[in-house]
């Protein structure tokens, strides 16, 4: 039985929409490595302007040479990056880090957030993982007809609720089964979940430094809440 204890944390992305910024990314790219260069150690991508580049096209990415870290950002958004492998990481603090970076980001760029994301990526090692979720999420007449022997299998829901202590999100749910990179490469179940605020009501929306920072607090334990709701433990079901 796969339950919420078998996933592990592989990434993390946390995105700020930020449609008014005075994004220059070569402004940007100085004030970032003058604090964080020993983290964005790897070579920087910066992309010319163009009018016919779509304000969403990263223009400027920083990345560690080891992977782990990446941001990129274009003139509407900024996202960054967190890859995890063979370590723990306290989500809590790795978030308040992840803040810091990106505000100081915004009062480069003097940038407005009207929208804010946080996305999660946990893995779970299966045999056979394909039949494990068919046999988790479907009724036993189904695996015995048309999902007798998936050889991939996904799952996306969808449901928007209030975030505790912040405000409405969208709550994105997507499993499915994964070739994990080796050496070795490994079968898996790949969860993403995806919290982000309402795109109706970002019109006119200007997110403060707290509201921002309530989000991400209140974040953390609902993701666990969620996954727990679709893989809860045996004596839960």
């Amino acid at each position: 039985m796969v339950t919420a204890k078998d996933f592990d944390l592989v990434e993390c992305q946390v995105t700020l929409f930020t449609p008014a910024s005075q994004f220059l990314p070569n402004k940007t790219l100085v004030a970032l490595l003058e604090e964080w260069g020993e983290v964005f150690n790897g070579d920087p991508i910066v992309i010319p302007a163009s009018p016919n580049l779509p304000p969403g096209v990263p223009r400027l990415t920083l990345m560690s040479k080891d992977s782990r870290y990446r941001i990129q950002a274009s003139a509407a958004r900024v996202d960054l990056f967190r890859r995890i492998k063979d370590e723990e990481l306290c989500l809590p603090e790795h978030l308040d880090w992840t803040l810091g970076v990106l505000f100081r980001y915004l009062s480069v760029t003097n940038g407005i957030v009207n929208r804010v994301a946080a996305v999660l990526k946990r893995a779970a090692t299966l045999e056979d993982p394909a039949k494990q979720l068919a046999s988790h999420f479907c009724k036993e007449k189904w695996l015995h007809g048309p999902l007798n022997r998936p050889q991939e299998f996904e799952l996306h829901a969808h449901k928007v609720f209030k975030l505790p202590n912040s405000v409405a999100i969208n709550s994105w749910f997507r499993c499915k089964t994964v070739t994990l990179v080796g050496p070795p490469e490994q079968r898996a179940a790949l969860v993403e979940q995806d919290f982000n605020t309402l795109a109706q009501e970002a019109e006119g929306r200007e997110f403060s430094a707290a509201e921002i920072r309530e989000f991400f607090a209140s974040a953390p334990p609902e993701f666990d809440k969620v996954l727990s709701m679709y893989f809860p433990e045996e004596s839960d079901v």
